[in-house]
């Protein structure tokens, strides 16, 4: 099922989003080389490419999938908060 996502990321990831999600979504142009994408997409296949892109990417809406990252963000730091 196909949720529409909203998420704010920069022109450098075009190639990304152009690979994943072809040519169907809408660009919002924002300051500084910032854009906010909207496109129509799996709910879960978005939190593992978000995941994968985080560092460029932030979730915006549904407010459920940015939860459901935020959540596997912070057991993700966890693990590699101890010294091992």
């Amino acid at each position: 099922e196909s949720v529409t996502v909203k998420l704010r990321t920069n022109s450098s990831m075009m190639d990304a989003l152009v690979d994943w999600f072809g040519k169907d979504f809408r660009i919002m142009k924002e300051e500084n080389d910032q854009m906010i994408v909207t496109l129509s997409c799996n709910e879960t296949a978005m939190k593992y490419w978000a995941l994968q892109y985080g560092l460029y990417v932030e979730i915006l809406e549904p407010q459920s999938l940015r939860m459901a990252i935020r959540e596997a963000v912070q057991q993700m730091s966890s693990v590699y908060e101890e010294d091992v």
